[in-house]
């Protein structure tokens, strides 16, 4: 059953239309990602079902006593209260219930027996407000919110801090987790994602993976979806489209639509220009003025065939690195230290010595605090409070990116006017050709550097750094903000890139494209965090991790301390990697075949579900005909139609959801 249903609706601001005529559904389970180009309406859409603004016209029409919450982007801000206080606000009807448990049983205690009525009356509302209390679970609350601020990074030891002291990215964790404490029937998130790190996202992915209600999520995550979402809704020339599967399937049938929506494009330019052709050739011939006026009307009736924004393969082509010395860099016992709140001494990196070769891709992973983006500026040599060396290459030219870089450009400075004054003398006849090739365009570089979006900050930083020579860049979480778009296109300009990149990330799929070797730096108990090296891309250190931790788990378990194994030994998990007797042959030989198998099962699953969808769209829009909407018999067979097909696509979705499950763990034992 719907939760949520949009009919037809239309939405816009001025001359500008977002929706139109747009319907859509969602119902308990469903877990769909809204995606769309930046400023197509994916907030304003999620708003409208929130109920915060109205459409111009349709309907959102909604279950009864229907719960929604919204997560906004930013903007959320939290004080007056401990964090803990905060997070307990989100169970205030539980507390209003409990409330009214202690005031009815005030009022049980001044009843007689005899006066029967009243007291059954009151009897009857205790166990009323008791099951209210029990089906809430605000029995539980304590249990809920240490788990829920513990799985979104929060110390036990932060529960009594105000809020006004966390910063911004902390203040949407503290929302996020009030939304999720309340357990609505419909979740509406708008980029959770952006303010986690991995662990706090694999966090909410398996929190979301296990929820109820429905959930309509927007993130620029391509792991999260992927991992998450059984459907797609894309939001593009102000409709709505619905895919079934992950964003990767999403993407494949996209391409599909748009390979498609360009051969009739360039049938209908054809058609248009033999049309404009014959009309240019004949106008002033009076023999032909019919066949004329008939070409015009032709063309007149011809609705344009736009593509989408964007729809041509976006390039990004970073300038040639002059050659440098190899190794790069090498770091000998660097130390770092900070002075505490509490006055001692905080130590962040302790005695580490690394080394980066060049052209090497190297990601820095690690918990919140665990000393990355100190490293990442003693490398750029924007921290000089370290004790230790660092050893340059020859010709080492750095450029180092950061959020915290942007703060230092002025608002109301245009995009061309901030490259002018970067660029050096030579390069400024080259500006606006280069402005081009970040993708800055026509009236774009005179856009003011406050109005530009997070990906046109990032793209412009990145020109602004690369504008002298540069060889080894130093990039600290340049994914953060950019729309799925731009990280492609920054992805592909990095991996094409002849320098050394070294770089910190949450996003799961960047780090897996583009990372050669891991750095991993591991917190210890009072002390500052463990340097491991794993040479090999993310998908690699991932796997030696588990095994690591497995190992140590049956240590433990069975009471061996840990002793490092002689030169000639292997743990489990380099043994595995090393070679496989026949038998492992075999085995991995008929689980790729079963791989195989449940491959071919989601794909056909899938299949199903798009012909089901269409029938769905079909019986939407006739249900929204006026001779089938005053028509009760109509109505109930089509709802009836509406329900069956419903059904099915519950038991499909189940269907490819174990396929797609099974063939995951598959590929992930056999490395796939």
């Amino acid at each position: 059953m719907s939760l949520v249903q949009l009919s037809r609706l239309s939405h816009g601001f001025g001359d500008r239309i977002l929706l139109k005529d747009a319907s859509f559904s969602l119902a308990a389970g469903d877990r769909v990602a809204l995606v769309g180009p930046n400023g197509s309406g994916k907030t304003t859409l999620m708003r409208l079902i929130a109920g915060h603004i109205e459409a111009d016209s349709g309907q959102v029409v909604t279950a009864r006593k229907l719960r929604v919450a919204y997560l906004p982007q930013t903007g959320v801000a939290h004080a007056g209260k401990s964090l803990y206080e905060e997070a307990d606000s989100a169970f205030a009807e539980g507390h209003a219930l409990a409330d009214a448990h202690a005031e009815v049983t005030a009022r049980l205690e001044q009843l007689s027996s005899a006066n029967n009525r009243e007291l059954q009356t009151e009897l009857s509302r205790l166990h009323e407000v008791q099951e209210q209390i029990e089906s809430s679970g605000y029995y539980d609350r304590e249990e809920r919110i240490h788990r829920v601020l513990q799985g979104l990074g929060f110390r036990e030891e932060q529960f009594g801090s105000d809020c006004s002291t966390f910063s911004g990215g902390k203040q949407m964790r503290i929302a996020l987790a009030g939304i999720l404490l309340r357990e609505p029937d419909v979740l509406l998130l708008d980029e959770p994602t952006n303010y986690l790190d991995l662990e706090t996202r694999d966090w909410l992915l398996e929190y979301l993976l296990s929820y109820r209600g429905g959930v309509l999520l927007v993130s620029h995550d391509r792991f999260f979806l992927d991992s998450w979402a059984t459907e797609v809704v894309e939001l593009f020339g102000a409709g709505l489209k619905r895919y079934k599967g992950n964003y990767t399937r999403y993407e494949q049938r996209r391409a599909e639509d748009l390979q498609q929506l360009m051969a009739d494009y360039e049938r209908q330019q054809d058609q248009i220009r033999k049309l404009e052709s014959f009309i240019t050739r004949f106008r002033y011939n009076a023999s032909k003025a019919k066949l004329v006026q008939s070409r015009v009307k032709e063309l007149e009736r011809i609705t344009p065939i736009e593509l989408p924004e964007g729809f041509r393969p976006i390039r990004l082509k970073l300038p040639a690195p002059p050659r440098s010395g190899s190794p790069v860099v090498e770091l000998s016992s660097i130390s770092r230290s900070y002075t505490g709140e509490n006055g001692l001494e905080l130590k962040v990196l302790e005695n580490l010595s690394l080394e980066f070769e060049r052209g090497e891709k190297v990601a820095l992973v690690g918990p919140n605090g665990a000393g990355k983006s100190t490293l990442m500026r003693i490398l750029a040599q924007r921290d000089q409070g370290y004790t230790g060396s660092l050893s340059w290459g020859k010709d080492v030219r750095i450029g180092f990116f950061s959020e915290d870089l942007l703060e230092e450009l002025q608002a109301e400075a245009s995009v061309l006017s901030i490259i002018e004054e970067a660029a050096p003398t030579a390069v400024q006849p080259a500006v606006r050709d280069l402005l081009g090739a970040f993708l800055f365009k026509g009236d774009d570089i005179l856009k003011p550097f406050g109005v530009l979006s997070g990906g046109e900050r990032t793209r412009l930083a990145m020109l602004r750094m690369l504008l002298r020579p540069i060889n080894l860049l130093v990039l600290d979480e340049p994914t953060n903000h950019l729309d799925l778009v731009s990280k492609d296109v920054l992805l592909q300009a990095l991996r094409d890139y002849s320098g050394t990149v070294v770089f910190v990330s949450h996003d799961r799929h960047f780090l897996e494209s583009l990372a050669g070797r891991v750095v991993a730096l591991e917190p210890k108990p009072h002390s500052a965090a463990e340097v491991k090296n794993y040479p090999g891309p993310y998908s690699y250190y991932q796997r030696r991790r588990e095994a690591e931790l497995s190992d140590a788990e049956l240590r433990t378990a069975s009471g061996v301390s840990q002793v490092k194994p002689s030169p000639t030994s292997h743990s489990p998990a380099v043994v595995s990697e090393l070679g496989s007797s026949a038998g492992e042959y075999q085995r991995q030989k008929a689980q790729k075949a079963e791989l195989r198998r449940l491959e071919r099962t989601a794909e056909a699953s899938l299949s199903e579900l798009d012909q089901l969808e269409v029938e769905r769209e079909q019986l939407e829009v006739r249900l929204s005909e006026p001779e089938v909407y005053t028509d009760g018999e109509a109505v109930k067979k089509i709802r009836t139609a509406m329900q069956h097909n419903e059904a099915t696509q519950i038991q499909l979705t189940e269907q490819w959801e174990q396929a797609e499950h099974a063939a995951a763990e598959l590929r992930k034992e056999l490395g796939l």
